[in-house]
Formats: structure tokens, sequence, C-alpha cells
């Protein structure tokens, strides 16, 4: 459709007023007014900035290529933790983050250099702890011992500091050279560890986690595997001279894994008072299928062995640790032991020690059942990898 044309009115021009020429110069020559600046300076005041506190983040691990090492120690990447210890400075404590398998690996001595036996390692004692985020170390090699003499051991870790392994797997492989897993003389945590010597250590009576000196605290879901005719571990008073305050194993009231295998109890030097020295405390909702033995003549005879949890899954077990049973001892239920390892798979440390109710009261297995149980289908079959993933 064509567009209408619009009709536009005339307008009437209105009539110009004639200005005077006298008046239009006089306004081109006003000249304009400036107003006066003060021109003192303004002196400005500081404006003081407040610091702003930044929040820590803690660093995940991050996947490196193998060739470039899969140890990371506090900050640094290096290819075995031997290496770490002789790269960072004596005596500064180890934050060491395994960031995938190690296959062959050559066995870690953790020397203290005033103790005999010393190996000539620059090493003094330091504290470390070691995060396996799921992973496997597997010792190949270069088994370690005070002196080349006994030379048997996966990890040798001397008195005079304190060592974690935690969430994840050690062992060993048939030809390695070692006998014993782990031989500690300090106070040694196994926290959600898989230790598996089972018919991979060297000989048969080789021990998975011998214990001459100091205490071994075995906590959450950690599981102990002894050697064929091996033993899953120990308590054994020896060196009375340099180590006079003895050894103590201790499973926690959280502890749910297994112990798969005998366990001993003994000394090589039986000297007065030893056996109040020479302790083993039972406790939490693991299963025990080994029994436990003397390793010297009349060791059992007023033992320092007290064992107020833990299931004996066999009769010979269950037997040998009977004498043993505290007054408040009672056999965990398939149950019990079910909710301790999903508790432990998230974080849960004990599950008999949740937050108490509104009236103080604290909780019953009804109400522990009612708070885990959901978690329990949550979690499912959750292994140990997962408990602190990498990612």
């Amino acid at each position: 459709m064509a567009k209408k044309n619009k009709v536009v009115e005339d307008t009437p021009v209105a009539e110009e007023i004639p200005v005077e020429a006298e008046e239009i110069v006089a306004r081109d020559e006003e000249t304009p007014v400036e107003t006066p600046v003060d021109e003192t300076p303004v002196e400005e005041t500081p404006v003081e900035e407040t610091p702003v506190e930044e929040t820590p983040v803690e660093e995940t691990p991050e996947e490196v290529p193998a060739e470039e090492g899969l140890v990371k120690a506090n900050g640094q990447i290096f290819k075995s933790i031997t290496e770490a210890q002789g790269a960072i400075e004596p005596g500064v404590p180890l934050k060491i983050d395994i960031l995938g398998d190690i296959d062959d690996m050559e066995g870690v001595g953790f020397w203290n250099k005033g103790m005999p036996g010393y190996c000539g390692e620059n090493y003094e004692p330091r504290d470390m702890e070691i995060d396996f985020h799921g992973h496997t170390i597997t010792i190949t090699h270069g088994a370690k011992g005070s002196g080349t003499q006994y030379s048997t051991q996966g990890f040798h870790l001397e008195k005079g500091a304190s060592v974690v392994m935690k969430n994840g797997r050690l062992e060993t492989i048939e030809g390695s050279g070692v006998k014993m897993l782990i031989q500690t003389y300090l106070d040694l945590t196994l926290e959600n560890m898989v230790l598996n010597a089972n018919k991979k250590i060297n000989g048969a009576g080789a021990y998975t986690a011998s214990n001459n000196y100091g205490k071994m605290t075995v906590k959450g879901n950690t599981e102990i595997y002894a050697n064929t005719d091996g033993v899953a571990f120990d308590a054994w008073y020896n060196l009375g001279g340099q180590y006079p305050e003895g050894v103590e194993v201790v499973f926690d009231k959280g502890f749910c894994g297994l112990v798969d295998g005998p366990m001993e109890y003994g000394a090589g030097k039986p000297l007065d008072g030893w056996k109040e020295k020479t302790k083993i405390d039972i406790a939490g909702n693991g299963e025990f299928t080994g029994e436990i033995k003397a390793s010297s003549t009349g060791a059992l005879d007023g033992a320092s062995i007290a064992i107020s949890g833990g299931a004996f899954t066999t009769e010979a077990a269950k037997t040998a640790a009977s004498q043993f049973f505290t007054e408040d001892y009672s056999e965990p239920s398939e149950d019990d032991v079910e909710l301790s390892r999903a508790g432990a798979a998230l974080g849960i440390e004990d599950v008999n020690e949740l937050p108490e109710t509104a009236d103080t009261e604290p909780l019953d297995d009804e109400q522990i059942q009612g708070v885990i149980k959901p978690l329990l289908e949550l979690a499912g079959d959750v292994p140990v990898e997962t408990a602190t993933p990498l990612s």
C-alpha cells in the first residue's frame, strides 16, 4: 500500500526585529568574570588499609608423570622416600603424599644416628606422616635394618620420632629380602592401612609388624595379614639398655579392621618387671583370626594384655584371648563391625562416641543405628582407598 503524503501547513514567520550593531559589539567584548580559586593544597588523609586475612587452602596432591617421581615430600617431588629423606634438611618433619602406585621401591630406613647400629645416613630423628591416598607401595629391594646383618625390613623405624601411615597399602614381593614388613622402635600410627605380607614375606616365622619399642596404635579399617607360618604382629621386649621404657601395641576404640594371623608376646631379655613394660591393649570392633602366643618361656603368665573389644573368629583365637578379657568385654556383632567400617570410611573414628542428645544422655544402640545406618547405605562397600581421595 502506498504511503499517504502528509500535508504540512505553512507556519507564518515572525517578523524580524532589528538589533543595533553597537549592542552586538558590546556583547562580544564582554569579559567573563573569573571566580578566584583557593590554591591552598588540601592535605590528603591517608586511608588505612586493613589487611585481608587469607584462609589457607589445603593443597590436594596433583597427578605427576611417574618418571618424575610419585613421592611428594614437603612440596617437592621425589622418586622414593629415601631420596626425600636425603634431600630435605635433617630433623625437619616430613609430610609425604603418595601420588600413585609405586611398584618398585627400596626399603626405608628411618634412622637415629645416636643409636647403636646406625648405618651412616645423615638422618636425624624427625616426625613423618605418609598419606598413601589409596595407593600401594611395594618394597622390592634394598631391605633395611640396624646394620647390614639385620637388613631384612621393608621399613626400619628408629627411636626418637613418630610416624603416621594412613589410607593405603604396603606390601612386598618374593625375593625382596624382606622378612619384616615393618620393624618399629618409635611411636607408629596405622590408620586405614593394609599391611599385606600374605605369602609374600620371605621365609617362615616372618613378621608383618614387629614392635621392639615405642607404641604402635592401630586405627580405623586397618588390615594386617601375616605370612604363611608367620606372625601378624608382636610386642617384644628385648633391648632393655637402650629401650628401658618398653613396648606397647594398642587397637583403639575405632579399630574395625582385620588381623589375619597369630600375635606374639615375649622378651629376649626377661629383665625384672619387663611384663609391666610390654603391653597389648585391644578395643574396638575389629576381627582377629589368630591366637595370642608366647614368644618366650612363661611370657603369658601375668602378661600385660587387656582385651575389651574385638571379635575372635576362630576357636583357637577365642580360647587364647579369653584369659585376657576385661570385665566389660563384649564380643561385637557382625552389625557392629559393619557399622564401624562404614563409619571409618566416612571419617567417623568411633561410632560409639557420637554427639550426645539434647538431654545430654549418650546415644543408645538404637539411636546410633538410626544415625549411621543411612550413611552405611550411602557408603555401601566403601574401600579404604576412597577414605581420602587424590582429587
